[in-house]
């Protein structure tokens, strides 16, 4: 047992000096791999340790995938509220992503929080827009769900599975399917 304990604490140094060296050298596209290939407490501390707001009680697990952080060089526009857990979710950190306090988010969420058709003629018509994503407490989002640039989900709302939600969520609401019927929800 104390051998056990022993060896996981070695393991966990490893890890920690394996990251802080990799990334040192070859810069947060290595912090991105370790995070798809990890899960945890290892996501949580890779996500503290580059600059996430991350509460209490938090379970993520791999893989997880970040985008766009290189913006700012660490990870601070992600921030998640305590007992909130979730599964290979994908966090696009152009904009900043606020996930309140008991929240579950589903198997394969993607935040969305930037549209850009990069530099090619389609960018006259759609011009690059950047803005947060905000989950309120207490909400569910089913599994393969997009929350897009924008949106703000209100607090005990539940988004169905493989909905696109393109605008804001109310309290106390469901919504589903791609046609984003809603339902209030009686408190």
């Amino acid at each position: 047992m104390v051998i056990g304990k022993i060896l996981r604490k070695i393991d966990q140094l490893y890890f920690q000096l394996s990251l802080s060296v990799r990334h040192r050298l070859y810069g947060l596209k290595t912090v991105y791999l370790y995070l798809s290939n990890s899960s945890g407490e290892r996501v949580k501390y890779i996500l503290e340790k580059f600059g996430a707001n991350i509460s209490d009680s938090v379970s993520f697990a791999g893989p997880i995938v970040v985008e766009n952080a290189h913006d700012k060089g660490d990870f601070s526009h992600l921030s998640i509220g305590k007992n909130t857990y979730g599964r290979n979710v994908f966090f696009d950190l152009t904009g900043s992503i606020k996930i309140s306090s008991f929240c579950a988010i589903s198997a394969n969420v993607n935040f969305i929080t930037h549209a850009d058709p990069g530099e090619r003629p389609l960018r006259q018509f759609f011009k690059r827009k950047v803005a947060p994503i905000h989950v309120g407490k207490g909400s569910w989002i089913g599994a393969n769900c997009i929350i897009l640039p924008g949106v703000s989900i209100g607090e005990c709302s539940v988004i169905g599975a493989g909905t696109v939600v393109t605008k804001d969520v109310a309290a106390h609401t469901l919504i589903y399917n791609k046609l984003n019927i809603e339902r209030k929800i009686l408190k």
